[in-house]
């Protein structure tokens, strides 16, 4: 099976990875790419990929991908073990999803625990381990201001409740209480939900730029990523202790993650210390928490709102 999974499946996780990086690697080196979903599975949606690095100048391109990879996942704070299986498929909205799963949803991913993974592809294995984040309290509406027509949705319904994108950030400041002063990474996904066009307005005029172009259009949906209507963006908070002795992060600067005017899916990504450090330094595919291979092995708690960014409000 691995021969005929799509070429473009692997182009983009070689994009995401880099692991084609001359003699570095040999084309034995176990790869591990996944976070645990605190509160799920290792479902469809949460597959953990598994895979073998290649060389630049040589090696099998389907190695990246491994179907027939021995793959355990352990429970360290409960001593209980199960084998995921090989998945391949489509999810609601056509995007291709690919790795390893718990089949039978037999383990759950429980909040503050310990996870272990193993892998073992042909004759190369390599394990990782992660520290579920503890479970926090997220208040995108910490001021009150939340009503039917503004601010935040849970669901992604029509119309949305709208948000003034020059108020944003004064009237809508992300509140995050934590078990103790331990900290934080904190991962913010802004990604805009309208199809391309070039009525969409930029929030933040650079340059005289005020819309999108034609010449945008490619890098709006591009073969490889999310493209420019996706920003991103992940840092490290310490808690502080509130008037009313509870640990806090109080985030009031977070606005110009939303780059156009239009409807948006916005995640607050609570992550453990190997994903942010994938994520965040410099080729974080060997700071990820692999032995023994390269990748990343993680876990993080995400949190999904909706909203419609806009000049002034409707009504």
């Amino acid at each position: 099976m691995k021969r005929i999974i799509p070429i473009l499946m692997l182009v983009v996780f070689i994009a995401g990875c880099n692991l084609t990086s001359g003699d570095r690697w040999g084309n034995n080196t176990v790869v591990i790419a996944g976070a645990l979903p605190a509160g799920g599975y290792v479902d469809e949606m949460h597959p953990i990929v598994i895979g073998k690095a290649i060389k630049a100048d040589g090696g099998d391109i389907s190695d990246l991908v491994s179907d027939d990879a021995i793959v355990k996942l352990i429970n360290v704070t409960r001593q209980d073990t199960i084998s995921l299986q090989f998945y391949l498929g489509f999810t609601a909205d056509n995007n291709v999803k690919y790795g390893y799963i718990d089949a039978g949803l037999e383990m759950l991913v429980n909040y503050g625990e310990t996870y272990r993974i193993e892998a073992s592809v042909d004759s190369s294995f390599a394990y990782g381990e992660t520290i579920v984040p503890l479970e926090v309290s997220v208040n995108v509406d910490a001021l009150g201001n939340q009503s039917e027509t503004r601010g935040y949705s849970t669901i992604l319904s029509d119309p949305l409740p709208e948000i003034v994108y020059d108020q944003c950030d004064d009237d809508f400041p992300i509140e995050i209480t934590t078990e103790d002063s331990q900290t934080q990474y904190v991962r913010y996904l802004h990604y805009c939900l309208e199809e391309f066009s070039t009525d969409i307005e930029y929030t933040l005029q650079i340059l005289g730029m005020d819309h999108l172009e034609e010449e945008d259009e490619d890098n709006w949906d591009p073969v490889i990523g999310s493209g420019i209507r996706e920003n991103s963006w992940t840092s490290r908070y310490t808690p502080i202790m509130s008037n009313d002795g509870e640990y806090i992060i109080i985030d009031d600067f977070y606005a110009s993650g939303f780059s156009f005017y239009g409807r948006y899916k916005f995640d607050i990504i609570i992550m453990d210390r190997n994903y942010y450090m994938y994520k965040t330094v410099p080729e974080g595919f060997i700071n990820g928490g692999i032995n023994g291979g390269v990748g990343y092995f993680g876990s993080c708690i995400v949190n999904t709102y909706y909203t419609n960014i806009v000049k002034e409000y409707s009504n």
